[in-house]
């Protein structure tokens, strides 16, 4: 996902260079601190000024990089919206409620939250490396084997305990995501539980809703917890290490001390970036598993079987011009047929019998018809319009649809006989070109 964007991977050279650019600078910084133990004024005024121009150019290489980042944040995160949809409406078997929902929901939160958050995450582990092995380098060629040593020793222990808390890691980061997920879909409910339940229901909603919110909390809180102690522990042993060093450190490396005093900040810096660096790899897991994740959204969303759910002696279809009762497969053909015929088809049943799953297969069947249900409006949910009208604007939509297949599933769902008739008078307008079959909320 994010290699194969090429802004993403210009900010990643971006980073490289940067780090390349300041690992030459802390050799400037260390080779001035050699030449004041050597008292060599000259060349230590040189190797300063050297410092400080790689440096400028190396905060100038970050802020370009920065640029790339964010353009290529906006880029994946659109994309990878306009290919999640494109996936789910693909396959109206997924097309529940609670399907809708949960991808709305995925992709407004945890998907661009992940993506905001996995792009610098990975530019930001590329110069922490870097930033470390070569600041290690610059270590070990001024102040010699055994410092070079220590560090090297505080970035295996990184990696042993990152190494061993794996599994934790992963189980950690799929309850928090799946517990993110599942929180979020608790707040409609509560809105609407306080809007227009009892305060009993209100209360009741909001409790269940604490207890997903608690489940969330304690992931989150246990993997931080695990972080934290991951991150410290090489810390902890690599200032150990640097300290016995100092300590034994003999009066005459006056060169030694020199170099090592002009690298204190680095050091900081180095061991600061050592505790990201344990940060940064047990919080690989976690974002590999979240873009991961994202990968298989779809995939692991529940499936309906269409066709099991029609059940086909308790459903009668009915040609609203000849008044002649039709089959299924009589729809399906007519549905299919390179000339559609015009005119409204009915279909009716009884509640639970398989209308609606009707419609949806024969929509695949034809996948150029178009589908109007009471859960998903082609306009939105216009504001300060009452369901009559909203209904009305969505049928006459449908007019001057080029399309000749159009399904309606209820579409006469809450509305009253004035509204109900106006668009049944729009529907005879729009049969008269096209072939309309619909399923009615009051039987008619």
């Amino acid at each position: 996902m994010l290699i194969k964007n090429k802004l993403f991977l210009f900010a990643a050279l971006n980073a490289i260079i940067q780090q390349i650019i300041l690992a030459a600078s802390t050799w400037n910084i260390a080779m001035a601190g050699g030449s004041v133990g050597e008292g060599d004024f000259q060349s230590a005024k040189t190797q300063i000024l050297l410092f400080f121009g790689l440096a400028t150019v190396a905060y100038v290489t970050s802020s370009i990089g920065e640029i790339f980042l964010v353009k290529s944040q906006n880029q994946i995160w659109h994309k990878y919206t306009l290919d999640t949809i494109h996936k789910f409406c693909s396959d109206l078997r997924l097309s529940s409620e609670s399907n809708r929902k949960s991808v709305s929901q995925w992709i407004a939160s945890e998907a661009l939250s992940t993506i905001h958050t996995a792009a610098p995450f990975y530019l930001s582990l590329i110069s922490t490396v870097l930033n470390i092995v070569l600041t290690t380098a610059v270590f070990f060629f001024s102040l010699g084997f055994l410092v070079g040593c220590v560090v090297g020793a505080a970035l295996i222990a990184s990696l042993l305990l990152v190494g061993l808390a794996k599994p934790k890691i992963e189980r950690f980061a799929n309850e928090a995501q799946s517990n993110k997920l599942s929180t979020l879909l608790h707040i409609d409910t509560l809105i609407v539980n306080g809007h227009f339940g009892t305060s009993a229901m209100a209360k009741s909603q909001s409790s269940s809703f604490s207890s997903k919110a608690s489940e969330l909390y304690q992931s989150t809180e246990r993997y931080n917890n695990l972080e934290q102690i991951i991150a410290c522990t090489p810390i902890i042993l690599s200032v150990l290490s640097v300290s016995f060093f100092v300590y034994f450190l003999k009066e005459s490396s006056l060169i030694e001390l020199g170099i090592l005093v002009a690298l204190l900040p680095r050091t900081l810096q180095l061991f600061g970036n050592i505790h990201s660096l344990s940060s940064y790899l047990s919080n690989l897991f976690l974002m590999n598993r979240k873009i991961q994740n994202l990968h298989n959204f779809i995939p692991n969303l529940e499936s309906q079987n269409l066709e099991q759910q029609v059940n086909r002696s308790a459903i009668t279809i009915t040609n609203k011009s000849s008044f002649e009762e039709i089959t299924i497969d009589d729809l399906t053909k007519l549905v299919t047929s390179r000339q559609p015929a015009k005119g409204r088809i009915l279909i009716a049943g009884e509640n639970g019998s398989g209308k609606s799953s009707l419609l949806k297969m024969l929509k695949m069947l034809n996948e150029s018809s178009v589908l109007l249900t009471p859960g998903a409006k082609f306009n939105g949910d216009l504001l300060n319009l009452s369901t009559g009208q909203l209904q009305i604007k969505e049928l006459k939509s449908l007019l001057a649809s080029p399309e000749k297949i159009i399904l309606l599933d209820e579409w006469d769902a809450n509305l009253d006989t004035k509204n109900r008739q106006a668009c049944s008078a729009i529907i005879d307008q729009i049969s008269a070109a096209h072939l309309v079959v619909e399923v009615r909320h009051t039987p008619h």
